[in-house]
């Protein structure tokens, strides 16, 4: 029931906002869509792989390039320490160990990994210029 309430978000985000730009030739940028629903998603009553599927499925579009910051899950469970605040529900090493091995299943070829120990003035460099390759290219 949880992943065909994602389907029907996605289906009116690509409906409403992504195809009308795709189509107009704008650049969509998005934080998160069909690679982070399965991996987060994905182990309990489907797995990632059949998540993704539903999604290709349904003919969302495939992205052109995709950013993943990588980082261990061990890395991350020290930041979120550091920072302190309310323990979330994927916060637990388990749930961040499956999310982790979910996404090196799933994520595409064209995926650029970006080092999350970098700093950001690094990471954005390496974004633009990514982007602007591909639209030179």
């Amino acid at each position: 029931e949880q992943i065909e309430l994602f389907l029907k978000d996605r289906h009116q985000s690509v409906t409403e906002v992504i195809r009308p730009n795709i189509t107009k030739g704008n650049i969509v940028i998005q934080d998160r869509y069909i690679y982070s629903t399965a991996a987060y998603q994905g182990g309990n009553e489907f797995t990632c792989e059949e998540i993704l599927l539903k999604n290709e499925e349904q003919g969302f579009p495939k992205p052109n390039l995709v950013f993943f910051i990588d980082l261990t899950p061990e890395e991350a469970r020290e930041r979120r320490v550091a920072r302190g605040g309310k323990k979330e529900y994927f916060d637990e090493d388990s749930s961040q160990n499956l999310i982790y091995q979910n996404y090196m299943k799933i994520l595409p070829a064209n995926t650029v990994f970006l080092d999350g120990n970098a700093n950001l003035e690094e990471l954005t460099t390496i974004v633009l210029e990514q982007i602007m390759s591909y639209i030179v290219d």
